[in-house]
């Protein structure tokens, strides 16, 4: 009369069974929402991602921007300093002709007070007797 254990063993077996597939289904439900989760920050990540990407590609032009306008402004200031220095240049040999022309004023001056003639008043315009 081992019967009803036999028929109870299969019957326990279906519980067990069930038991796994509850269990089964509760880990794929788990990780159906690990899944889900992990798709939200890929998503967040890859969104994160391009906002960095567009941020570096904004950051690149404007760095070829700066380095074209500090190209520009070395050229100016390259040519600048080429102007200064002509101008130097220009100012010395125009101060040595104001040396040149005050020594040979001088010199006329001295002439006319030997020849006695009275020399032109600091105006210019008025001629002394």
């Amino acid at each position: 009369m081992n019967f009803p254990l036999i028929s109870a063993w299969p019957q326990q077996t279906l519980i067990v069974k069930q038991d796994e597939l509850t269990q089964l289904n509760r880990d794929n439900a788990r990780l159906l929402a690990e899944a889900r989760q992990l798709q939200k920050e890929q998503h967040a990540q890859q969104q994160l991602l391009a906002q960095k990407a567009q941020s570096l590609e904004d950051a690149q032009s404007a760095l070829i921007g700066a380095e074209r306008a500090n190209e520009a402004l070395e050229q100016r200031c390259g040519t600048l300093q080429e102007e200064v220095f002509r101008l130097s240049e220009t100012s010395a040999i125009q101060a040595q002709q104001v040396q040149s022309l005050q020594e040979r004023l001088a010199e006329a001056i001295t002439h006319l007070k030997l020849l006695g003639h009275t020399p032109l008043t600091n105006s210019g315009n008025e001629i002394g007797t």
